[in-house]
């Protein structure tokens, strides 16, 4: 069985996965490319190699084409489920009428004076809160299209000022 054949294509200063016997075997093409062309049986480790390579290159996500890690995953999901939850406050929100409270609600409760600046406080705390997720894992690296959407639409909402009932206090979302 004839030996296999390795062709590669790279500068050799930057590429590791290439032995001696393929460096010294190669030629020169102008602009510093180098095109390397040997018997496997003089670099026996290139496969493997070159495969460890491949390997290491998409776990560091270099290739920009991996998935973001579960943390970030984690902060999108909750930055949108929390935009949806505090839309729908938002829609219903009466600074007047959360003041005095008493409206009927799900599973027959009232509401409490207050309960709807104190929900969307919330909601925008907790906006914030996968925000610093976000950051902290730097998930902005590795964002797509639609999360990028999704957070640019988080920070603002949750810097959204919210008119303070009257007779309630502000809640500072720290």
């Amino acid at each position: 069985m004839p030996p296999a054949i390795a062709i590669g294509y790279g500068i050799a200063e930057t590429s590791p996965i290439w032995g001696p016997a393929l460096v010294n075997a190669a030629t020169w093409i102008g602009g510093g490319i180098l095109l390397a062309v040997g018997l496997s049986g003089d670099t026996p480790n290139a496969d493997s190699e070159a495969t460890a390579q491949t390997q290491s290159n998409t776990a560091t996500c270099q290739t920009g084409n991996c998935d973001p890690p579960p943390e970030c995953l984690d902060a999108i999901a909750k930055m949108r489920k929390n935009l949806e939850l505090l839309k729908k406050e938002l829609r219903k929100y009466d600074p007047i009428a959360d003041a005095r409270g008493g409206f009927p609600m799900a599973g027959g409760k009232l509401t409490s004076p207050g309960g709807h600046y104190k929900e969307i406080r919330d909601l925008q705390r907790g906006l914030k809160n996968a925000g610093e997720t976000y950051q902290k894992n730097k998930c902005y690296e590795k964002v797509s299209k639609t999360d990028k959407v999704a957070r640019d639409h988080a920070d603002e909402m949750a810097n959204q000022t919210i008119e303070i009932p009257p007779g309630q206090n502000f809640i500072p979302l720290r």
